[in-house]
């Protein structure tokens, strides 16, 4: 038996490339997802009642941060490259800090999670000609990378809040 058996895993290679391009497909859906995402965003009620609120400000770091998001799972599983999951949790920390003082943190939770759910409707209409293990592998990341978001978005945001009160 070998020593590495059950501990390194079995590359496939084909698999990997196949959602690396999957992914590719979803960023260039990139703009399609924004709009989507920000007429969702737009009408809950504590956006509504922002009327001077605009569509830039609304969409303040969200293109970047999606873009980070899609960039970090396009890149292969078998790579120790951790640059572009890094990125996008520091946009996501900076997006969190600065929604503190705009929304409430369920609102700013919100508008990622409808963000993830605008992406996972990009990858059902790109699956097409895709193996379902290959769109379930990519969901997969995705669900990785947004959870890291959420989560540096919410302490980001907590973290804000304090060091104004602490003002």
């Amino acid at each position: 038996m070998n020593p590495a058996d059950g501990i390194v895993p079995v590359a496939d290679i084909s698999s990997a490339v196949t959602t690396i391009k999957l992914a590719g497909l979803i960023r260039e859906d990139s703009a399609r997802i924004l709009a989507n995402w920000s007429m969702r965003v737009a009408t809950l009620p504590v956006v509504r009642a922002l009327p001077e609120l605009g569509l830039d400000q609304l969409q303040e770091d969200i293109p970047e941060l999606l873009d980070a998001i899609l960039l970090a799972v396009s890149v292969s599983p078998y790579e120790l490259d951790q640059a572009p999951i890094d990125d996008a949790a520091q946009k996501a920390a900076g997006h969190g800090a600065k929604r503190a003082g705009v929304f409430s943190i369920d609102t700013a939770l919100g508008e990622i999670q409808a963000l993830q759910r605008e992406v996972r409707n990009s990858v059902w209409r790109n699956a097409g000609e895709y193996p379902a293990a290959a769109v379930h592998e990519l969901d997969e990341r995705l669900n990785e990378m947004f959870e890291l978001a959420e989560r540096t978005i919410a302490a980001a945001y907590v973290e804000r809040l304090e060091q104004v009160r602490a003002t």
